[in-house]
């Protein structure tokens, strides 16, 4: 009786392979088109590129007075205009 209920499931699951033996991919493949795009940054008023975030003030270390009330913390800035 087993026998015949595993050769059963066996040929329904043989059956089953073989009738979608045709594969076909889960995702479309991307495809190269002859154009080249050129990449470029947004830019704009209301755009927060790269370079602003490049131009943004950086805070260097802090140095506290002698109360310990107040500090005095540097700031460095890079300019893409001067590349300073």
């Amino acid at each position: 009786m087993w026998a015949t209920l595993v050769a059963t499931l066996l040929s329904s699951l043989v059956a089953a392979v073989t009738a979608h033996s045709e594969q076909h991919p889960l995702y479309a493949s991307p495809t190269m088109s002859n154009k080249s795009k050129t990449f470029e940054f947004k830019q704009g008023p209301g755009i927060f590129s790269p370079n602003d975030l490049v131009e943004l003030p950086r805070p260097g270390k802090a140095t506290a007075n002698n109360a310990g009330d107040l500090a005095i913390v540097p700031s460095s800035q890079y300019s893409a205009k001067e590349k300073k």
